[in-house]
């Protein structure tokens, strides 16, 4: 029995290629599952075969899940067993590469591409069930999620450097490498920022840190951004907030595709210079202590507005 479920809109980019039927299928299947209801959602996916519709679906699952915990994945979304939801979980890591889905679903059988489908629509569909209204209601309310978190410490850190430093060679060193890139000569600080960001939400990860950023102890991402491989790794797992996609995508291919391009060995080196003045500048100094980001903040605050 099929019940009355909303049609989403379906916004294209001036790149994406999908038919109206694919618009029309993509938008009732986020209806159906958007709403717990998988059985309608069943209905519909032997129609949704289209690469661009599959990619899409794909995507909005994972950005949805994103939202819903605090910003990251669950490691069942990228890893696992091969089998039962590899072809979405082969997606999944493809958007998380900055790579596109449509290519990549393009490349399966449409057997596989379905399901992908059905399971991006399945999680889509748990999460709408009460055990995620509490997050569901932080993520309506525009609560920054962890990655919100990090990027913001490390745009405030930044800005803050930026006055200590102005004159710095790191930016005539970008303004040469940057002609490589998808950024701009003026996105440099861009670029860096995310990097630091990226590499703080790992940070407070492994210490296990959710709700108090300020607690993170931020001397320890210099052994991380000095790491060319680590960099790597945390840049390629990186899930980027929807507000920072473009400069996301940037530094992710740069990182995945040329870690030893003067562009991204000149991110690394900025991201450095910003954490290690600080770690010069704490005024805790001590055999004991290790400088966290709450140490900081009564020397970050007059910089805030300049780093909105």
């Amino acid at each position: 029995m099929s019940h009355d479920h909303p049609q989403i809109p379906i916004t294209l980019g001036p790149l994406d290629r999908m038919s109206e039927h694919g618009q029309q299928t993509l938008g009732l299947v986020l209806g159906a599952a958007g709403e717990g209801c998988m059985a309608c959602a069943e209905d519909l996916l032997d129609e949704l075969t289209e690469p661009a519709a599959v990619g899409r679906l794909v995507e909005i699952t994972r950005r949805t899940v994103a939202q819903l915990n605090d910003g990251t994945l669950p490691g069942a979304l990228t890893t696992g067993s091969p089998g039962d939801g590899e072809d979405f979980r082969l997606l999944v890591r493809t958007i998380t590469e900055a790579a596109d889905p449509a290519a990549a679903a393009a490349q399966m059988p449409t057997a596989r591409r379905r399901a992908a489908s059905r399971t991006a629509a399945a999680v889509l569909a748990s999460y709408a069930h009460t055990s995620h209204q509490a997050a569901r209601d932080r993520a309506a309310a525009g609560t920054p999620t962890l990655a919100d978190a990090c990027l913001a410490q490390a745009r405030l850190m930044t800005t803050w450097w930026r006055h200590q430093d102005p004159e710095s060679e790191v930016h005539e060193g970008w303004r040469r490498a940057s002609g490589e890139t998808d950024l701009r000569a003026a996105d440099g600080e861009q670029g860096a920022v995310y990097l630091l960001g990226a590499v703080f939400h790992a940070l407070a990860q492994e210490e296990g840190i959710r709700d108090d950023i300020h607690a993170l102890p931020y001397t320890r991402a210099l052994p991380l951004i000095r790491d060319r491989e680590a960099v790597v790794r945390i840049v390629k797992k990186f899930v980027s907030p929807p507000a920072q996609e473009t400069t996301g995508t940037a530094v992710k291919r740069l990182a995945i595709d040329e870690p030893d391009a003067p562009a991204f060995v000149v991110l690394r080196l900025w991201a450095d210079l910003v954490c290690a003045a600080h770690a010069a500048a704490c005024c805790y100094q001590g055999p004991d202590h290790e400088c966290t980001l709450r140490d900081r903040q009564a020397f970050l605050a007059p910089y805030a507005h300049a780093a909105a």
